[in-house]
């Protein structure tokens, strides 16, 4: 099979999949929901490649602001929360990579702290820049500046975790495709 045809057909196939968990987790409570978007954007770095899981992290907050999953108080959270997901993937994808790449001797311990550090710097940014920079600006309500604070770490860490978890799994599996 073609691999740009493979790499679009495992991309949308990420998209569709992230499109549906947040229409269906979207009455549910925003740990569920979170965690899930999280999952999804590090599997598709970690197994369809970085540009996959960074496309994702760019279209999944404009999809929901489109689609009317996530109301936002004000568009300029789209692009705070863009980045934010664009650093999970690339931090976790980075020390995953680089732990499987180089054989290191604690590759797994590489692979937690990488997703573990991509956890906290998703959480900063979003804390940093919605507290401090678009929250005083734009005058966030107090529930939504709590949803952007620690409420991002714990989603972040549970999705990271479960990526780790069904990685090593999917991986083989999407590799016997080929």
């Amino acid at each position: 099979m073609n691999k740009n045809l493979l790499w679009i057909t495992r991309t949308a196939i990420f998209l569709a999949l992230l499109v549906i968990v947040q229409f269906v987790t979207k009455g549910l409570s925003p740990f569920v929901t979170g965690s899930l978007v999280n999952l999804l954007l590090i599997i598709t770095g970690l197994t369809v490649g970085l540009t996959s899981g960074l496309s994702l992290a760019v279209i999944s907050p404009i999809l929901a602001g489109i689609l009317g999953v996530q109301v936002f108080p004000t568009p300029f959270m789209i692009p705070v929360i863009v980045v934010s997901n664009m650093i999970i993937v690339f931090i976790t994808w980075y020390f995953t990579k680089n732990a499987l790449k180089n054989e290191l001797k604690y590759k797994k311990l590489t692979q937690i702290f990488g997703t573990v550090l991509g956890a906290l710097l998703k959480f900063l940014f979003l804390w940093v820049f919605t507290s401090l920079v678009l929250g005083p600006i734009f005058k966030l309500p107090t529930l939504i500046l709590f949803f952007f604070s620690w409420p991002q770490l714990v989603t972040a860490l549970i999705g990271g975790a479960l990526a780790l978890a069904i990685y090593p799994v999917l991986s083989k599996v999407l590799k016997s495709e080929v």
